[in-house]
């Protein structure tokens, strides 16, 4: 018997494609995946810079506020001036140099054995003088 070589026809859709659109396919899944990868981690970098922008300011404003409290701190501790106003400004009763000196002025045996019942009977009743030096 001899045989006899089968032909198939082929429909248009199972011919074979040329070896360059297998490849071209391949590439452009690899370029979208590479794109996709790369475009993620891009907006994570802008994020990041945009809060370290935002801490950096953050950290000036609270750096300048430091400085500034810092200024005040010295000025209320070396200032009779700034004292007195920041005791008018909170409604504390200011006293003259006057009476702090006479105050002062008692003999240290007396204010020693008296510190400790004075301290007793400041705290029943707390309010707050403060004394300004006049110059």
């Amino acid at each position: 018997m001899q045989q006899r070589k089968r032909t198939t026809v082929r429909s248009e859709s199972q011919r074979k494609r040329p070896a360059w659109v297998v490849y071209a396919a391949v590439g452009a899944m690899a370029f979208m995946l590479f794109l996709t990868i790369n475009y993620r981690t891009f907006s994570a970098l802008n994020n990041e810079e945009r809060e370290n922008d935002q801490l950096t300011t953050q950290i000036q404003s609270v750096t300048d506020e430091n400085i500034q409290l810092v200024d005040e701190i010295h000025s209320l501790k070396t200032d009779p001036a700034t004292v007195e106003r920041e005791a008018k400004r909170l409604g504390i009763p200011v006293r003259s140099a006057a009476s702090v000196t006479a105050v002062t002025s008692q003999p240290q045996a007396k204010a020693a054995n008296d510190a400790a019942p004075a301290a007793v009977k400041a705290k029943k009743d707390v309010k707050t003088t403060v004394s300004v030096p006049t110059k």
